[in-house]
């Protein structure tokens, strides 16, 4: 934690979403088969986080979530409510990030909705 590096594999789960505090989010490009599928290596990822920074780390049953049309929720728009959402508490965040989901797919879900929170305090760790 002092050092602010995260480290990571992904074992089936999409990339998390580092929302820097001085800058757009992004989805951290990481991928790797589901544990227990196949014999491949893991790739551990290692990524900074500063002060003030948060990461979202979900399942792909968020952005795939379908609206009436069939359309996706998507990538764009998951990153988007991260953004929209840094100026409130973590936990805010995610009870919003989570209704914009449910509306969008009008109560309906295809598939597991799972999300988990990060964030990095704007005065840094405590040692």
């Amino acid at each position: 934690l002092p050092s602010g590096n995260f480290r990571f594999i992904s074992a089936g789960h999409p990339g998390p979403i580092h929302v820097r505090s001085d800058a757009d989010p992004e989805i951290v490009e990481a991928c790797g088969l589901p544990i227990g599928l196949g014999n491949d290596d893991y790739e551990e990822h290692t990524l900074h986080l500063s002060p003030g920074d948060r990461l979202f780390l979900y399942s792909d049953g968020l952005s795939e979530v379908r609206n009436d049309s069939e359309e996706c929720f998507g990538e764009s728009r998951l990153t988007r409510a991260t953004k929209t959402t840094h100026t409130v508490s973590l936990d805010q965040a995610l009870d919003e990030i989570l209704e914009q989901i449910r509306t969008w797919g009008e109560g309906k879900t295809q598939d597991d909705l799972s999300i988990l929170g990060l964030e990095l305090p704007p005065s840094g760790p405590k040692r």
